[in-house]
């Protein structure tokens, strides 16, 4: 298990209700969650819209978009972070 603020230099995850546990698939890490203080779940895609990417995300961002509000909302792409060197010697 990996505690995702943590691992983007955030303070720690503090467990509660609204904390998950994302589980990848074992075709990309055997045995890796990745600990989240919430999720936004599915957002309507006729609501948001794609937003400029940043030349300082990771490669793991696969997109980046703006709801209503203003919220930026980042695409996480699981296989590349599986393949992120970083992401892969965290525990070590």
């Amino acid at each position: 298990m990996i505690d995702f603020s943590i691992f983007l230099g955030l303070p720690a995850v503090t467990p509660g209700l609204d904390s998950r546990l994302l589980l990848l698939p074992q075709s990309m890490v055997q045995g890796a969650a990745l600990l989240v203080n919430r999720m936004a779940g599915l957002k309507n895609v006729g609501r948001i819209t794609s937003a400029a990417r940043p030349q300082d995300v990771p490669a793991w961002v696969k997109n980046v978009y703006t709801d209503a509000e203003g919220t930026a909302w980042r695409e996480l792409d699981a296989q590349m972070l599986s393949e992120d060197a970083e992401f892969l010697n965290v525990a070590r």
